[in-house]
Order: structure tokens, then sequence, then C-alpha cells
């Protein structure tokens, strides 16, 4: 009876043995399947190309290496850097495959930059595939740096996380410190980070956020700095949202808190802003093919004939001298027509705005009076605009603008009818 058992739990072992190394054998041919498929992808890629992919197999494991090539098609100048992984395929709990991989230097200027930098000059982490088969990833760089007489430079050490798979990425990267010094100059920036979340990256869409906490250079002081874009898509219009803003901005004695202000621009023509990420994603305006070119041109003439609206729904910032509140907005009214010689701007244009200066200095305020542009109002002045079926008001005066409503229809005009990208 007892070797009946014994011989039980001897097989039960076996089997789920057996099952675990198939099962790691599965994850080592995924992850092969996938870094080829990725590699593949971007051996033309203009900017960044990856090339020279190399494999080997062990039990349960991977080592390989590839290069990366980082063109500059303004100055024709590319960096090189080689990468090296290993992977192991022993199935755990939370993942199918780990990874530890290395980013360094290679090319003619390798042995340039380990002069700078020594072996610091390298980006590293310990990756991960999940059971969906997304890929996270540790990023970490040590600090780069170097001196020479009165000029230093810093830069690092750079942190952070990414993951990415089945059309979503998402990463939050920081970087300790940014450092240029000379006898003229200085900027030092301390703490940037940036986050990015893409739930669609066919679609474009995305929300991202870059924070600096503070930046120091030989005449200003700014903190809090923060920059956040976000988009969403809803039937066939895209929004895009991008609001900047400071928490404070010391320059030659004139301190400004609290300063933001929000772009944004709606209802886009969601096809139009597809084939245009699509196509700038995968080059370069300096780069296109034919067919490129004329996709891209037909889907720029389409946002237009679609309509949109840009505009600044808000702008505020203190300072002891006053306080500003503002917006505005540019409304392209959807086109009847696609036929460039009955499109109107001037009936399709409105746009309207308003700026209020609040606790203004007496002294500021009897000089922004007297230049006619802004009235007064019990707390400060203020000023206003509409334009709307081809006429200007500017506090509530009507201004003669045909001539520039002429240049205006020339213009969009020519950006109907011209090829743009040629």
């Amino acid at each position: 009876m007892k070797a009946k058992i014994g011989i039980s739990l001897a097989v039960i072992i076996l089997g789920a043995g057996a099952a675990w190394v198939g099962a790691g054998m599965y994850a080592q041919k995924t992850f092969q399947a996938q870094v080829k498929e990725a590699t593949d992808k971007l051996s033309a890629n203009p900017v960044v190309a990856v090339k020279d992919l190399k494999q080997d197999s062990g039990f349960l494991s991977t080592t390989g290496q590839f290069t990366i090539v980082v063109n500059d098609p303004s100055t024709a100048t590319s960096l090189v850097m080689a990468a090296d992984y290993q992977a192991s395929h022993f199935i755990q709990p939370d993942s199918l495959s780990k990874v530890t991989w290395k980013i360094k230097p290679a090319g003619e200027h390798a042995k340039d930059i380990a002069n700078m930098f020594g072996d610091n000059a390298r980006l590293e982490g310990v990756a991960k595939m999940g059971f969906d088969k997304k890929i996270s990833s540790t990023i970490a760089m040590p600090t780069l740096a170097t001196k020479e007489g009165a000029e230093s430079f810093e830069f690092g050490p750079i942190s952070g996380l990414i993951s990415g798979g089945n059309n979503t990425l998402s990463a939050d990267m920081t970087i300790g410190r940014i450092l240029f010094k000379d006898e003229d100059a200085v900027v030092d920036v301390k703490k940037l980070n940036y986050q990015v979340d893409a739930k669609d990256l066919a679609s474009g869409m995305y929300n991202g956020q870059l924070s600096v906490d503070e930046i120091n250079t030989k005449e200003a002081t700014v903190a809090g700095v923060a920059v956040k874009v976000g988009s969403t898509m809803q039937n066939d219009r895209v929004d895009l949202a991008i609001s900047p803003s400071i928490k404070s901005l010391s320059y030659e004695g004139i301190t400004v808190t609290d300063a933001s202000m929000d772009f944004v621009y709606k209802d886009l023509d969601a096809k139009s802003i597809k084939t245009i990420s699509a196509i700038l994603n995968n080059s370069t305006i300096t780069n296109l093919t034919a067919k490129e070119k004329q996709d891209l041109q037909t889907a720029a003439r389409d946002l237009i004939y679609q309509g949109f609206t840009i505009g600044m729904p808000k702008l505020v910032a203190t300072s002891k001298q006053g306080a500003i509140d503002g917006n505005f907005s540019v409304e392209l009214a959807k086109s009847t027509t696609t036929n460039p010689a009955d499109f109107n701007l001037i009936k399709l244009v409105h746009s309207s705005g308003q700026l209020a200066v609040k606790n203004l200095d007496p002294q500021y305020k009897g000089l922004a009076l007297m230049s006619g542009m802004l009235s007064e109002t019990p707390d400060g002045v203020k000023a206003g605009y509409e334009l709307a079926n081809g006429k200007l008001s500017f506090n509530g005066q009507t201004i003669d603008i045909d001539e520039e409503l002429a240049a205006a229809q020339e213009v969009m005009s020519h950006i109907l009818t011209q090829n743009l990208f040629d």
C-alpha cells in the first residue's frame, strides 16, 4: 500500500515537473518570437533602428544581443548602442520569463563616451513577461558627470518603470538632476519626472505628465513646473488638452505664483488624427514616401474640412503687481463642401476672448488705460474681443480687418490646393 502511494506521488511530482518544464519551454518560444517581432518592426525605422539580432537558447534560458542605431536626420549623425540580455524561462507566480538587460554605447563614439563617463554610461534593468504577454521592466542609469575647468555637466541618476503590450504603454521615469555650468551660465534642473499612460497606442490616445521640482539659473528660480497632456476619443472626434503650470517664478525682483493655463484642441476628426499619428510615428517629415505625403496631405485637409475648436479656457497668474485671468477660443465650423474654391474661411471662423487684470498697481493701471487697449473695471482693467461673420469687435468697438481676412483666406486656399510636403 505504501509503495503504491509512493509511486502515485512520484508520478504526480514527475507530471507536475514535466508540465512546469513544458510551460517554461512555451514561455521561451513566446519570448524569443516577441523579441524577433519587435526588432523586425524597428529594423527600418528612420529614427531608431534595431539591427543584428542574435539569440541563443539554453535549457529554459535565452541569451541575446542586438544593435540600436539612433539617427539624427538634421545632422546626418548616428549614435550606436549595443544591447544584451539574459532571460530565464522558469515559470514564476507572477511571470513567464525574467530578463536582465543592459544597453551601452558602441561604435565610433563608444571610446569617447567611456573616457568622459566611465562605466556609468549604461542603461540597465530587470524585465518580466506576464501571463498576458505584457512586458514590464525597471530602468536605471547611474549619474553621468564630467568637469573640466569652469565647465561641468551632470545627468542622472535615472530610475523608473516601463510596461507595455497588447497595444498599451505606460511609464514612470525620474531623472535626479540635470546640470549645465560654465563661466557665463548655469542651468540646474532638480528631479524631473515623466509619466505616460496609453491605453490604445493605435489610436494615439494617451495621458501624460512632465514635472520638475526646481530649475535654477543665474537670473531666475522656478519651482513646481508641470505639463499635463491628455487626449480622449468619442465617436469620430478627438479632444486634446495641454496644461502647463508653475508654482512660483522669481526673476529680477519679480515673483509670479500659481501660474497655469489650459490649451485645448476639441472636436478634431479622429480618422485624420489616426492617419497623421501613424505616419509620423514611423517616419519623419523629411523622410516620407510619395504615398505617405499624399495620405498626410489628405488627412490635414480633412481635418480642416471637418472643423475643430482650439483655445485657452484658462490663463491665470498672480504677482505683487497684479493678478491676471483670461481665456480665448477659435472655432472653425464644419464645412459643407470639400471643394477648395467654395471654402469660405470668413463665414466658418468664430473667435472670442477676454483678459482681466486685478489688483493692478495704480501706476501700471494708468499706463494700461493710456494705451487704449484696455477698459477700466472696479478692481483693475480688462479687454475683450469677438470675431464673427468677418467682423471684429474689440472692447465693444468694430475694427476693419478686411485685408487681414483676405490674406488668411489666401493662405487657407494655398493649404487646401498645394502640395504641402514636397
